[in-house]
């Protein structure tokens, strides 16, 4: 779970619970000329930047593995929570570089 800065629940936090998605609130307006889709190859692109685990990416981004490595491999906790900090911190900078 994530919290906020206040250590109360965030579940409006930008990656919500590892990013799968809280579905809590309203539909977010579209944003002209912006493919959303496209968070998810940058967001991806994040993580292999920051050299996390292929299992822990594969399975955050909701893709199996095939083979043995898929079957007898399983993310920890706090390879969740790695990813978690890892894109919330480097959305922050590109949040406040954009401004």
């Amino acid at each position: 779970m994530l919290v906020s800065d206040r250590g109360a629940h965030c579940g409006q936090c930008l990656v919500g619970h590892f990013g799968r998605g809280s579905g809590a609130g309203p539909p977010r307006p579209r944003t002209p000329g912006k493919r959303l889709y496209l968070l998810r190859h940058g967001g991806k692109e994040w993580l292999d930047e920051d050299r996390h685990s292929r299992i822990a990416v594969e399975t955050r981004m909701g893709h199996e593995v095939a083979g043995v490595e898929g079957l007898y491999s399983h993310v920890a906790l706090t390879l969740e929570q790695e990813i978690a900090d890892s894109l919330q911190s480097r959305w922050l900078r590109r949040s406040w570089s954009a401004r």
